[in-house]
This record gives structure tokens, sequence and C-alpha cells, in this order.
């Protein structure tokens, strides 16, 4: 369980900073003709060396939502495990805990997205439901791991069964859609049906498939595995390199293709990276990892920044606007700046709820 919150702890550290490199990105699309702020083109962004170096670290923080959904299927696992089982009516429990504070946080998002226009109207600005479907976009991993965790007693059950059907399985269907999502993306025709589709598997299990099976049969099987992950944790370090040196290779060569220009967690590359980041932490767990302590403690807090983080995001952006917008064309502050607040802000936020004899806010809040 300790290393199932330090690998948690880990991922909502790269998805505040992947979104807050994004945020660096969109913040100067936003902030296009405002007044004294020079909007510089899409050529000359792209060959500024920060923008590339940008993107690079963004490239490396992909392991985050596949590193969730491996500790999802870890902790199915332990369940499995347990003296109880693994039943529906825990299963409920556990997605009561996700929904709820889920809704706090979309909803909150939503209205502190929209109402602006409402006290200033814009004219072409959107309305509460696309700032209501946007604030849902951000936040696809909960009904995401909702879809694994009423499919864990058919997972759990399956890994006990014949474990390499259940990953063979998975790999395939993982496979699958990675393809589909290739093929618009290289300029091969598709028809509209499927390359809809392809943008919005994200929010389904099939576009995933791999790491929640995945985190179930290494924690069933976890004694064994142990030792094979000591004696390979080199290799594994090695794995990790080489196929983040990939990653960057093909965002850079695919690079010509505007719409690949922004590297997805659905390509083959990091697919093979996340897996491979995820048996080097299991490899290194509890016994090599610095600040173990403090890795735990976000990790149990991971739900509430993951919610809260986009709306601390936005509000940090729209502070700068209307004070000192030029901030925004300075990366190695801007960034600095959205990370420590989109980080530190929900995980604080969390500390103090946790410290209150009454709790009930926290767990409205975190989980």
């Amino acid at each position: 369980m300790k290393t199932m919150s330090i690998i948690r702890g880990l991922a909502v550290i790269a998805v505040v900073l992947g979104h807050a490199i994004y945020w660096v990105d969109l913040g100067q699309a936003q902030l296009a003709g405002v007044p004294g702020v020079e909007w510089a083109s899409n050529a000359d962004l792209l060959l500024s060396p920060t923008y590339h170096i940008m993107k690079i670290i963004y490239v490396l923080t992909l392991f985050d939502v596949p590193v969730f959904l491996f500790a999802s299927g870890l902790f199915m696992a332990y369940a499995q495990m347990s003296n109880q089982g693994l039943n529906y009516s825990n299963i409920g429990k556990w997605i009561k805990a996700l929904i709820l504070p889920f809704i706090i946080w979309v909803t909150a998002h939503s209205l502190v997205s929209w109402l602006p226009i409402v006290i200033i109207p814009q004219p072409g600005a959107a309305g509460l439901i696309e700032r209501f479907l946007g604030a849902l976009n951000l936040a696809y991993f909960i009904p995401l791991v909702v879809q694994f965790y009423l499919m864990a007693p058919w997972i759990c059950h399956m890994a006990q069964k014949n474990w390499r059907i259940l990953l063979l399985g998975s790999a395939l269907i993982q496979m699958t859609n990675s393809i589909v999502w290739y093929l618009p993306r290289l300029g091969i025709p598709v028809g509209s049906t499927i390359e809809g589709f392809s943008r919005i598997s994200m929010f389904f299990f099939w576009a995933w498939a791999i790491y929640f099976p995945l985190g179930v049969v290494c924690g069933l099987n976890l004694n064994k595995i142990k030792p094979w992950l000591d004696k390979n944790r080199i290799v594994l370090t090695i794995l990790v390199i080489l196929t983040a040196c990939l990653m960057v290779l093909e965002m850079e060569t695919l690079g010509r293709f505007p719409e690949m220009l922004d590297p997805s967690q659905f390509s083959l590359t990091v697919i093979i990276y996340a897996i491979a980041c995820i048996f080097f932490l299991l490899s290194v767990g509890e016994r090599y990892l610095p600040y173990q302590r403090q890795l735990v403690d976000i990790g149990l807090k991971s739900l509430g920044i993951y919610l809260a983080h986009p709306l601390i995001l936005l509000t940090v952006f729209r502070i700068v606007k209307y004070t000192v917008p030029a901030l925004v064309y300075i990366p190695y502050l801007y960034l600095p700046l959205l990370f420590i607040c989109g980080f530190g802000l929900p995980y604080w936020l969390g500390v103090f709820l946790s410290k209150r004899s009454n709790k009930v806010y926290y767990h409205l809040l975190f989980g």
C-alpha cells in the first residue's frame, strides 16, 4: 500500500507539471491581441528552443495517467486478497468516494470559468454548458477509473485464472486503439466516424486497456515479480531512458504533421515508456526513492490535487493576465509559478482539512 501511494504521488506531480506546460502555450494563445503584449507567430514559437524544451518535459510526464490506472489496479488486487474480498458493495463505496469530489470540483471549475462572461459579456465566449464540458474533459480520469472499477471483479477473476490471456487481450485492445489513433494523424483517410471515435476514446477503457489489468496482475503476484524487478533494475532504468528518447524523437519527427505536434498517451512509444516507468518505480519502490514520507502524503491527497489544479491554473492565468501579462512570455518564470500554485495550493488545502477534528470537508474534496 505504501508503494501504491508513492507512485500515485509521483503521478499527480507529473499531471500538474504537464498541465502547467500546456497552460504556458494556452496562455500565450489567449493573450493574442492584448494591449502591450506582442503575440509571437506559430512559426517563431516553433523555432524557440524554450518551446521544444517544454515539450520534451511534457513528454516525460506522460506516464501520469497510466500510473494512476496501474495503482488503481494494485488497489483492487489488494482488496481481492483481503479478508473481505472484492465485492460490488465495497466497489460502490469506492466509486462514491470518487464521484462526490468529482462533482464538486467540476462544478466549481465550470462556474469560475463562466462567471466572468456574465459580469463582463464577451462576444463569442463559450457558455456554461461548454465550460462544463471543458471541465469534464480535464477530469476524464474519474469516469475512466469508474469503468475499470465496475469491471474489477471480472478482471481479478481472469488475473487469477489466466493472467497471460488477460494481459494479451488487454495489449491487443491497447494496440488497436493506438493504430486507429495514428491513421488520421499520418494523413491516412479513415472517415469522419473513425476519426471522431479516436478523439473521444480517451474517456473509455479501451484506450487505456493495459494499465489497470497490469496493476491487478502485479498486485496478485507481487511476491513473484519483486525478485525479478530487483534483479533487472539497471535494465529497467536503461529501458526508461531509451523509450524516453524514442518519444522525443517521434514528437520531433512527426511534428511536421500539425495534428501530431502535441504528443499523446496513445502513441506506441508513450505506452512502452509508461510501462517501463511503472516497472522501474516498482523496482525502486520503498527502498531507494527519496522523500518517501512526503510522496506517500501527496499520494493520499492525489485525487483532490488532480481535480483542483485545473481551477488553480485558470485562476493564476487570469490574475497574471490582468496584472503582469508579459510574464506569460517568460516561461522560466511563468511555468514555476503555475506549477507551485497548481500543486501547492490544493496540497496545503488537503493538509489543513486533514488536520481538522471533523474531516467531512476533506472527504468531500479529496475523497
